[in-house]
C-alpha cells in the first residue's frame, strides 16, 4: 500500500533501486513531509481485503520511496487494524501479518520508531556497514544520518518493540559490471552492525529486477550464501537471529 501518491519521495538514491533514480524533488531529506492523509482509504480498502485476506499472507506498506515521510502513516496503519478486528470478529482464520518497509533514515525520530513498532513487522534497509559503503550504494541525501545514527535508531526500534512484534534487516548485495572480485561491500562491517542491532530476521539477496543504475548486476548465489556464513559464524550458534538468503 502505498501512503506516497504517484510520486516517488525518498532519502536514498540507491544504485540498484527497481523504481527507478530518485530524481529532482523527490529526493528528500528525512524531515521533508509528504501530507498525503488516508481520506477515503477505508472505501477503498476494506472492500478489497474483506475479498482478499484469505489469500494472502501480507499487507505491506512502502516501496514507493520512505513510507516514514508521511507523518499519517499511523493513521493509514489503524484504518487497517480497524478493518482486520472486523474481519476477526466474524471469519476464522489468521489475518494477514501487516508489514511496512522502511529505508532507516529517519529512526532518529521518536514518533516514527513509535508509528512502526505497531506493525506486526518491520522490513528496515541496511546495506552496508560503513559510511563509505552506504555513500557509494545508497547514495543518501546530504541531509540523512551517519551510518552510526541510522544504526542507533534501529536498535532503539528493535528495543522499542512491543511482544510479538518483529524487527527484519534487508540487505541487499550487487556487483558492478567493471568490478573485480572481492567482497562487494565491508561484509564484516556489515556483520558487525546485524550484531549490534540483533533483528528477529535478517533476509539476504540481490538483484532480481531491472536496477536504477544500467552497471548494476546481481551477485552469485555462492557470494550471498558465503556472506550468510560469515554471518552465522559471527553470530554463533546460539543467535537467535533467523538468516535467511533468497
Amino acid at each position: 500500500m502505498d501512503v506516497l501518491g504517484t510520486d516517488k519521495h525518498c532519502t536514498f538514491n540507491c544504485s540498484y533501486c527497481e523504481i527507478g533514480r530518485t530524481a529532482g524533488k523527490g529526493f528528500v531529506g528525512p524531515d521533508f513531509v509528504v501530507d498525503i492523509t488516508p481520506e477515503g482509504f477505508r472505501e477503498e480498502m476494506e472492500p478489497l481485503i474483506e475479498k482478499i485476506w484469505q489469500k494472502i499472507d501480507y499487507i505491506t506498506f512502502g516501496y514507493n520511496g520512505e513510507p516514514t515521510l508521511n507523518p499519517h502513516l499511523g493513521e493509514f496503519l489503524a484504518i487497517t487494524r480497524e478493518i482486520q478486528a472486523g474481519i476477526m470478529a466474524n471469519e476464522e482464520g489468521t489475518f494477514p501479518t501487516i508489514t511496512v518497509f522502511t529505508n532507516s533514515t529517519t529512526l532518529s525520530n521518536p514518533e516514527v520508531r513509535s508509528t512502526l513498532a505497531q506493525f506486526d513487522l518491520i522490513l528496515a534497509k541496511l546495506d552496508v556497514g560503513t559510511q563509505d559503503d552506504l555513500e557509494r550504494v545508497n547514495r543518501p541525501h546530504p541531509g540523512v544520518p551517519r551510518i552510526e545514527e541510522i544504526v542507533e535508531g534501529l536498535i532503539s526500534l528493535k528495543n522499542e518493540l512491543p511482544p510479538g512484534h518483529k524487527l527484519a534487516i534487508q540487505s541487499l548485495f550487487f556487483r558492478l559490471m567493471n568490478m573485480g572480485e572481492g567482497d562487494p561491500v565491508d561484509i564484516a562491517a556489515w556483520c558487525e552492525q546485524i550484531l549490534a542491532i540483533q533483528p528477529d530476521i535478517v533476509q539476504i539477496y540481490s538483484v532480481a529486477r531491472s536496477p536504477a543504475e544500467p552497471d548494476v548486476i546481481p551477485v552469485s548465489q555462492e557470494m550471498l550464501a558465503s556472506i550468510e556464513a560469515r554471518l552465522r559464524e559471527r553470530a554463533g550458534n546460539n543467535s537467535p537471529i533467523e538468516i535467511r538468503t533468497y
